[in-house]
């Protein structure tokens, strides 16, 4: 048995090489006998352990290398390639933004805008903070709003302006609507929305036209309701007071209602005073009569029924005999009662 003198692996006697380690084998290391072997032996087993000690520190050495190398790329190569290749990303994500935004210098900003601006706008918040700084112009971007609100703005005052003046003045009337409801588009808009409508005064002047008119057709409707409740009274009267005979102080409101008209119609005409002395004692007799022709073609009204009066009293100064007034009281409109004098002597 013979060894490497190499890396002292055991090799066959016929061998010449080291299977091994590939070296060339020496002829001196054949063993002969029992003694050569074993000092041959022991010298093979020396060298045999300073070759490992040998590889081992080799091998270690190499596996330090490798490790140093391996740490020196994974944190201080790799870092700055993975940050060089974000920065990367991140001009690219920017980029994109700025050129989005520098689009609208080739865009007019309409009231219709918003939609285009929304769009950008949603870019930009995806970006990360990072990315953000990245965009030198976002400003633009700000300023495109800020002219949206002045068009938008203007649109929306212009629409209050233009239904102002399609408004027609000559026909607007109590029961108009459309004022009003141009008033409650105004209402909705914004302080500086309302600032822009220049013709708002002539909102306010048809607004008062339409109160004014409102007012006349309230007092229209007053007084048709107050003529028909004359018309009512009339014709109750009329129809509750047929006849009376006594004297003046018993005769008028005190008594009823209807006296009371018949009594008003008198003293709105006349004072019996300059009639008659010691008034409240003049005999006084009323009567009612129909004109019976009109009330068989229309039946009874307040303008075919009449009340003949005829008073007798002393003179006013008491002397010549007694004096006699004949007179009428009927409702030549319907609806009130006037006075007329037929005679007095």
């Amino acid at each position: 048995m013979k060894y490497c003198e190499e890396c002292g692996a055991k090799l066959q006697d016929n061998e010449s090489f080291c299977s091994e380690c590939g070296a060339k084998c020496s002829e001196n290391l054949i063993v002969d006998d029992k003694g050569e072997v074993e000092s041959n032996n022991g010298e093979v087993e020396s060298n045999n352990g300073g070759r490992k000690r040998k590889w081992s520190l080799v091998i270690i050495i190499v596996v330090a290398v490798v490790a140093a190398i391996s740490a020196l790329g994974y944190f201080v190569i790799y870092p700055k390639v993975m940050d060089y290749l974000q920065d990367k990303e991140d001009q690219k994500a920017a980029q994109k933004v700025i050129h989005l935004i520098d689009s609208l210098d080739e865009k007019k900003i309409t009231a219709d805008s918003e939609k285009d601006l929304d769009h950008i706008k949603t870019e930009y918040d995806a970006l990360s903070k990072k990315q953000k700084k990245l965009v030198d112009n976002y400003d633009d971007l700000k300023d495109a709003y800020k002219r949206l609100d002045e068009v938008q703005d203007q649109k929306a005052a212009d629409s209050i302006v233009t239904a102002i003046d399609e408004i027609d003045k000559d026909s607007l009337t109590a029961s108009d609507t459309s004022v009003q409801a141009v008033r409650d588009k105004y209402n909705e808009l914004s302080e500086a929305q309302k600032k822009l409508v220049t013709n708002i005064n002539t909102l306010e002047e048809y607004e008062q036209l339409v109160q004014t008119k409102k007012a006349e057709e309230e007092a229209k409707k007053a007084k048709e309701q107050e003529t028909q409740a004359q018309k009512v009274k009339v014709l109750e009267t009329f129809e509750n007071l047929k006849f009376y005979e006594g004297v003046w102080g018993d005769f008028g409101a005190h008594v009823n209602q209807y006296q009371g008209m018949v009594e008003s119609a008198i003293k709105n005409s006349i004072s019996l005073s300059n009639y008659f002395g010691d008034v409240n004692n003049v005999y006084m007799v009323l009567e009612l009569r129909v004109m019976n022709d009109d009330v068989l073609a229309n039946g009874l009204t307040a303008y075919n029924q009449i009340y003949t009066i005829y008073f007798e009293g002393p003179s006013v100064t008491g002397t010549g005999g007694a004096r006699h007034l004949e007179c009428t009281v009927s409702s030549p409109n319907g609806t009130s009662l006037a006075y007329n004098e037929t005679s007095y002597y």
